[in-house]
C-alpha cells in the first residue's frame, strides 16, 4: 500500500459553504488517522484484519446510536488509516421539540428553590 504523500495527495475541502449540517439526512464521512498512520490493522489477502485499535473503533461506531438518539448509521468500514461511514441524522423537529419541553419541566421541578437570606439573629 503507498504511503501518504501530502505532494500527491492533497484533499480540499467539499464543505458547501452556508449548508446546515445539522439537518436531517444521510452525510458521509471519512475520519483520517494522524499522518495516515495505519493504526486500526492491516489488509490480509484482501481482507481487512482489525487489530486491537480497529475493534476499538469498530466499537465506538456501533455504539454512537446509544449516545444519540436522532441518529442512524448506514454503512461503515475500517481501512488501515481512515474509516468511512454514513450517518443518518434523523428527522424529529417536532418529537426533540416535545422532549425539550419536558426536559425543561424537569429542570425546574429538581431545581432548588432561591430562598431568603435567613440568618439566625439571636434576639430578634
Amino acid at each position: 500500500m503507498a504511503k501518504y504523500n501530502p505532494e500527491k495527495h492533497h484533499r480540499r475541502s467539499i464543505h458547501l459553504k452556508g449548508y446546515d449540517y445539522t439537518q436531517p439526512g444521510s452525510y458521509f464521512i471519512t475520519i483520517c488517522t494522524w499522518q495516515r498512520h495505519c493504526l486500526f490493522g492491516e489488509i490480509t489477502h484482501g481482507q481487512m484484519q482489525l487489530n486491537r485499535y480497529g475493534g476499538i473503533v469498530q466499537k465506538h461506531w456501533q455504539n454512537l446510536i446509544r449516545h444519540h438518539q436522532y441518529m442512524e448509521l448506514g454503512e461503515f468500514v475500517i481501512m488501515p488509516n481512515h474509516i468511512h461511514g454514513i450517518l443518518i441524522l434523523k428527522d424529529v423537529s417536532e418529537e426533540r421539540k416535545s422532549l425539550d419541553i419536558e426536559s425543561t419541566l424537569v429542570k425546574l421541578e429538581k431545581s432548588p428553590k432561591k430562598t431568603r437570606n435567613t440568618r439566625n439573629y439571636s434576639g430578634l
